[in-house]
């Protein structure tokens, strides 16, 4: 197994539940609520300081250069950068789902659940089983608050 099994402490899985209350729900908007704002607002609120500018492309002006079909290796480079594989996900950790046209990523909730952002639906909890997990990545500990 590379990694430890534990990503997050006790006393953050205690707030997941506030958390995904807090986002459950919401409409999908490009550049504000997507995956990527799911992942760095999700562990913003479990104490986690991700970086919010990545090789010169900032978080909160990156929705029109998407649209134009730029930025995809980027954001890859983007997770990547934060983050480290693992091979048995565990509560916290990030999914990365097979897209249609593109990969898209989640929060593993535990329990066979991922909190999720899609276009057509906004942030839900949905059941990991319906979906494709290409791969399981952890939050590298130098981003914990």
């Amino acid at each position: 197994m590379v990694g430890a099994k534990i990503m997050i402490t006790y006393e953050q899985k205690k707030l997941i539940s506030k958390i995904v209350i807090k986002y459950f729900d919401k409409e999908f908007k490009l550049g504000e609520n997507d995956c990527l704002t799911t992942l760095i607002n999700f562990y913003g609120d479990m104490g986690f300081k991700l970086p919010l500018e990545f090789n010169g492309i900032r978080i909160d002006s990156y929705a029109e250069k998407w649209l134009m079909g730029e930025l995809r290796d980027e954001f890859e480079a983007y997770l990547e950068f934060v983050t480290r594989p693992v091979r048995d996900a565990v509560i916290g950790d990030i999914l990365i789902m097979k897209g249609a046209e593109l990969d898209w990523w989640a929060v593993n909730l535990g329990n066979g659940n991922m909190l999720a952002t899609l276009e057509d639906f906004g942030t839900k909890v949905l059941p990991i089983k319906f979906f494709k997990v290409i791969e399981a990545r952890r939050i590298k500990e130098v981003y914990r608050g």
